[in-house]
């Protein structure tokens, strides 16, 4: 590399390290395997040591700029501003140009930086590249950021070796990784191979920022990181898109004040571990996950949290551990939709899904395999709304299923499979509004309760509802009502209409089989009607009209 004589090259004092203890990081270790569920206290084994390096002790923190015409080689000397590479314990500045140009990372060196910017929020374009598989470089803010007043880029890209930025225990300040961290600039991350570890990771703090995590020889691609956001600020935009590889995080927000946007495209080889994972954080904010393959896992996923949130599943395994809540405050809006076969046909487990805590949730299965161990609930508190959509040759299985809890819920199904382990609630404590609307398909549940101490309303006009207690009216303030229009079956061990409760059966259409006894007016104060109509078929062992309670059986 030969510098142009007439340059005037930068000394670049002024920008003085964040007081850290020099050393040479050891960033690179044995990852933890992000395949194995735990606890994600994410960055025990990988914490970058500082120490001073023997021979490199300076007096004098230096913060060299690039000053070469052109694109060169990170260890050409005479390509830096004091005829030297950044010494450890300084800091780097890549300021972008109009022109732009590269500096490579080219051989097997262990560099351990401050701050290293690439960019330096300048108009213009730089980037940074990684290509030795022996490479090291590490700092405790790396800010990948250009393009002031909307003109240029900055990117870096690790073909290789490792990176990691924050690692230093006891660091303050700004530290790990950012991208478009300002107004206006843009910065982009290709990871196509090697390893990044990161204190934290922020993809578009107030500007725009796109990380690309794609390794083509397969999953050993890794990112470990600490809270991972796309969306920082109103204004910003973060997007993340996650191939073959392994993405390990504490927390994921995407959309956190701005725009965020995460695309999971891999059907094989594509992992994402996280503690947490917030779709849409903060009012104003908008969010948004495409889960096209691969795996997904974590301990809690909130989907519109006080924004606005959309997580589209069309390939792969999405595994919970615990709550997924779609819509979760007032203000929160969430939408979780399944849409069947696309590089996989997706799958959904959940220890509980809650659709509508105290905002707004809609839940739309095509299809896939949806299974919740414990309890599916929509409309979980007053004020609440939370609706699930059943379509296509989707399969629902779940403990319980409540269709509003204290706020409105409704369920739609048109075809597919809704099996309950053991009861299905609809309309159940005393503010609780449910609705089911059995178009199609099939519906298995141990016990259904139509106004479980609330009001519940049932429509069956096709599909089969199988189960082993029908109740109608199930407490003193509830109300519920069963609608069979359609020319299809209900079979029932037994059916109450009006335990407690003020109950109504309608059946015009289609056939009811009991095997034992339907039971109207069951309970004191209850009020019970059974209006059979039409061509309409009622098969029962026995019937009993007004048990402790008020009962009607009208024939037409």
């Amino acid at each position: 590399m030969v510098r142009a004589a007439s340059l005037a090259c930068k000394t670049l004092t002024g920008r003085q390290s964040p007081g850290v203890s020099r050393a040479a990081p050891s960033l690179l270790g044995r990852m933890a395997n992000p395949f194995k569920r735990k606890a994600l206290a994410v960055l025990p084994v990988l914490i970058l040591s500082v120490a001073v390096v023997p021979g490199e002790a300076r007096s004098e923190i230096y913060s060299p700029g690039w000053c070469a015409v052109g694109s060169g080689s990170w260890f050409e000397g005479t390509c830096w501003s004091f005829y030297h590479p950044p010494y450890d314990g300084g800091n780097a500045d890549l300021e972008a140009t109009s022109g732009g140009y590269t500096v490579n990372y080219d051989r097997s060196v262990q560099t351990s930086l401050g701050e290293l910017f690439v960019g330096n929020v300048q108009p213009g374009y730089v980037t940074l590249k990684i290509s030795d598989p022996g490479a090291s470089l590490g700092a405790n803010f790396i800010n990948v950021s250009a393009g002031a007043f909307g003109v240029g880029q900055a990117n870096m890209i690790q073909e290789t070796g490792g990176v990691g930025a924050g690692l230093s225990p006891g660091t303050t300040g700004e530290t790990g990784l950012w991208l478009g961290s300002a107004t206006g600039t843009t910065g982009s991350y290709l990871l196509s191979g090697g390893t990044l570890a990161t204190s934290n990771t922020m993809i578009g703090s107030t500007g725009s920022g796109t990380f690309t995590h794609n390794g083509t020889l397969g999953s050993s691609v890794t990112h470990q990181t600490g809270a991972l956001t796309l969306g920082r600020l109103g204004g910003s935009y973060g997007t993340y898109n996650l191939g073959a590889g392994q993405l390990t995080s504490s927390e994921l927000v995407v959309g956190h004040q701005g725009t965020g946007e995460f695309v999971q495209s891999a059907p094989l080889n594509s992992y994402n571990t996280t503690g947490s994972l917030t779709v849409g954080k903060s009012s104003g904010s908008v969010g948004t996950y495409t889960m096209q393959g691969g795996w997904l896992f974590a301990d809690r996923e909130t989907i519109g949290d006080y924004g606005s949130g959309t997580f589209t599943h069309w390939g792969g395994l999405n595994d919970v551990t615990g709550y997924l809540v779609v819509g979760q405050f007032h203000r929160g809006a969430g939408t979780y939709s399944m849409q069947g076969m696309f590089g996989g046909n997706p799958e959904l487990r959940a220890r509980d899904v809650i659709v509508g805590w105290y905002g707004t949730g809609s839940f739309e299965q095509y299809g896939g395999i949806h299974t919740v161990a414990t309890g599916l609930k929509l409309g979980f508190n007053g004020g609440s709304s939370g609706s699930y959509l059943l379509d296509g040759d989707g399969a629902l299985n779940t403990g319980f299923t409540v269709v509003g809890v204290y706020g409105d819920g409704a369920f739609t199904q048109h075809t597919g499979s809704h099996t309950v382990g053991d009861g299905l609630y609809v309309g159940s404590l005393s503010t609780g509004r449910g609705v089911y609307n059995l178009y199609g398909g099939s519906l298995a549940a141990a016990s259904i309760v139509v106004g479980n101490e609330g009001t519940g309303w049932f429509t069956q006009t096709g599909g089969s509802n199988t189960t082993g207690n029908l109740i109608i009216g199930y407490g003193a303030a509830s109300f519920g009502t069963y609608t069979l229009d359609g020319w299809q079956n209900l079979d029932a061990g037994t059916v109450t209409v009006g335990n407690r409760g003020v109950a109504t059966f309608t059946q015009n259409y289609g056939t009811v089989n009991v095997g034992t006894s339907i039971v109207i007016g069951a309970g004191a104060g209850s009020v019970g009607t059974y209006n059979l109509n039409g061509g309409a078929q009622l098969n029962a062992a026995n019937i009993t009209v007004g048990m402790d309670g008020t009962g009607v059986f009208n024939q037409t």
